[in-house]
């Protein structure tokens, strides 16, 4: 999912910015994600804008602008993640 994020972000003219969003702040696991794609991204996408954002602050942002977080990429540990932004 991880390379596959970036793979899709590298194919615009412009590289697009992949969002990583997670719950890092209360997850071991959102933490270990975080580091996971944060290395993914810097070895094997050097060119491509990687950020890390909270779930709760993603759905705030998402909410009052869609647009500005095109190309997320949520972890998979935390299903409340997936129905908090897709809402």
């Amino acid at each position: 999912m991880r390379r596959l994020a970036g793979q899709m972000a590298s194919v615009s003219s412009a590289p697009l910015a992949v969002h990583s969003i997670d719950k890092a702040n209360v997850l071991a696991t959102s933490r270990l994600w975080r580091a996971t794609v944060t290395d993914i991204f810097k070895n094997e996408f050097p060119n491509i804008k990687l950020d890390h954002q909270l779930v709760d602050s993603a759905a705030m942002i998402i909410a009052a602008n869609p647009r500005k977080m095109n190309g997320i990429l949520l972890s998979a540990y935390n299903p409340v993640e997936q129905t908090e932004v897709s809402s």
